[in-house]
């Protein structure tokens, strides 16, 4: 029965339709959040009405109050409800509690006696694990784990709850968490042959129930201490199911059967790894093969060699190189590159080393960078630019010889 109802942190006589508030039973099936595992939630049924509990905290004193919604009617203080909680959660969840049993042995089997739980979070969709250890864990470890937790599953050894003194559980061998304080009556989880853990949570009745286990990851928090997520029983079966389908998918796309795709995507990466090279020997070509093209184009400002052109199939970096390649060529003067790459503009001046006292590469780029949005900088013999809008480079680098006039005429 209902002994107390609370809104808004005051006590009242009945919560009503649609209002939210706490509600303190006499007695309760629900679990309430503690030692990592989540609260249960479920519904309180009375004949006035009925609520959802999606939360279930204990205080101060052991007082357990369940968070909860009226669906319909209200719920007034000395009512009676059912009280039921939703199974399924429950299952889901008592699953990965025991789990977390089963991996902190595992742990200390493969990994060694030091590992010591730092801390866990168990839900009905999933469960993490912080423990102890000083360093990452390799592949084959981390299959040693779970490989040696299925076997726990499989043998479905019982697991019993027994109430006993503190100093009986602890000379009984029983491992509590570390800075953790405990009353002196503690409930003792056993699993048979497998496990002796102070705790308070739910869990399944022999190991068996689980079903399956898997490791979804494991990595660093802090110093000294890792973190294992993982899933068993129904999750457990669809998240392999899941990355199954994803195999598949993948599979189907590279034209492979699911055992061929290593072998498949090697070949793909190694090919990719050809066709750059490829790509980058053609970009040299075009940068020193088709020289005599560029040279067409060379134009005398004010008795200083310009040559000043928009370039096809070049990057930041290749539009560079493609500029050393033709100030050789040009002996005396200035080149000036556009290109567009990725949606982008990039501008490469340079100067040959004769001319830098007269004009800088760099007041070249300040000049024109704007007209494509952006901007730029670099020594007197090389700069650099990028910007925006790649459909006013033929405008900015068509500038470069009125530029060039204009900063001939101030030295």
């Amino acid at each position: 029965s209902i002994l107390a109802v609370v809104r808004d942190g005051q006590r009242v006589d009945a919560l009503n339709e649609n209002e939210d508030g706490e509600i303190v039973l006499d007695k309760t099936p629900f679990y309430a959040e503690s030692g990592g595992q989540v609260t249960d939630t479920g519904v309180l049924d009375a004949v006035a009405g009925n609520a959802v509990v999606s939360d279930v905290q204990r205080y101060v004193g052991g007082l357990i109050a369940h968070r909860c919604r009226v669906n319909h009617g209200e719920l007034r203080a000395g009512d009676k409800v059912e009280a039921r909680v939703d199974v399924d959660k429950r299952r889901r969840t008592e699953c990965h509690h025991t789990a977390t049993h089963l991996l902190q042995a595992a742990l200390q089997n493969v990994l060694g006696a030091h590992v010591h739980q730092a801390g866990s979070l168990v839900c009905p969709d999933y469960f993490r694990f912080d423990f102890t250890h000083f360093e990452g864990i390799g592949g084959d470890r981390l299959q040693d784990i779970e490989r040696l937790v299925n076997q726990y599953i499989r043998v479905d050894a019982a697991v019993q709850a027994s109430s006993m003194p503190l100093e009986e559980a602890r000379a009984a061998g029983a491992m509590a968490l570390f800075g953790e304080k405990y009353a002196d009556i503690v409930r003792v989880i056993r699993i048979d042959g497998i496990s002796m853990e102070l705790c308070g949570g739910t869990h399944v009745g022999r190991t068996g129930v689980i079903g399956c286990f898997k490791i979804l990851s494991e990595a660093s928090i802090s110093s000294g201490v890792r973190r294992i997520e993982a899933v068993c029983g129904d999750p457990c079966i669809e998240t392999i199911q899941a990355r199954d389908r994803t195999l598949l998918r993948i599979a189907h796309m590279l034209s492979a059967k699911p055992d061929a795709l290593e072998e498949r995507i090697r070949a793909l990466l190694d090919e990719n790894r050809r066709l750059a090279r490829d790509v980058e020997k053609w970009k040299q070509a075009a940068a020193t093969g088709a020289s005599v093209d560029y040279m067409s184009g060379v134009q005398e400002v004010d008795g200083v060699r310009l040559l000043a052109t928009v370039v096809d199939g070049q990057d930041a970096a290749g539009l560079r190189a493609l500029m050393d390649h033709l100030r050789d060529k040009l002996g005396s003067g200035v080149v000036v590159l556009g290109a567009a790459y990725e949606d982008k503009a990039a501008i490469c001046v340079g100067v040959t080393k004769d001319l830098t006292g007269r004009i800088r590469a760099g007041d070249i780029v300040k000049r024109i960078a704007p007209i494509v949005g952006g901007g730029g900088g670099g020594r007197p013999d090389m700069a650099q630019a990028g910007g925006k809008d790649i459909s006013k480079l033929p405008d900015a680098i068509a500038q470069a010889g009125d530029v060039m006039r204009e900063l001939l005429k101030k030295k």
